[in-house]
C-alpha cells in the first residue's frame, strides 16, 4: 500500500480479526475506515498481477499437495491443520536449533 508498512499492518490486522464474513460490502466499509480508494483497491484485486500471483500460489500448493489451511512448511516438515500455539512454537524452536 502506498500508505506504508504501518497502514498495511493495521489493515491486515483488521482483516485477520474481522468478526463476520468478508464480502465486498464489508471490505469497502473496512477500507473506507482507513481512507482507502476502494475503487483503486478493487481494480488492483481484479488485475493481472494479483491473478498471476494467485495462480502461482495455487500451483505451489498443488505441487506440495496442500489441500487445506492452515498448513505450515518448516524446512523438511509440513504441519497440516491446527496446532495449539505452544506445540507450534516447540516445532519452530526445534527447527531453529
Amino acid at each position: 500500500l502506498a500508505a506504508g508498512d504501518d497502514a498495511y499492518k493495521a489493515i491486515n490486522d483488521s482483516l485477520m480479526t474481522f468478526p463476520g464474513e468478508l464480502s465486498m460490502t464489508s471490505l469497502n466499509r473496512l477500507g473506507n475506515t482507513f481512507g482507502l480508494d476502494m475503487a483503486a483497491v478493487e481494480a488492483k484485486m481484479n488485475g493481472p498481477e494479483v491473478a498471476e500471483q494467485l495462480a502461482k500460489t495455487k500451483e505451489l500448493a498443488q505441487i506440495l499437495r496442500i489441500t487445506g489451511t492452515p498448513t505450515f512448511v518448516l524446512q523438511d516438515e509440513m504441519l497440516r491443520g491446527y496446532l495449539p500455539y505452544d506445540q507450534l512454537m516447540m516445532v519452530v524452536n526445534d527447527k531453529r536449533s
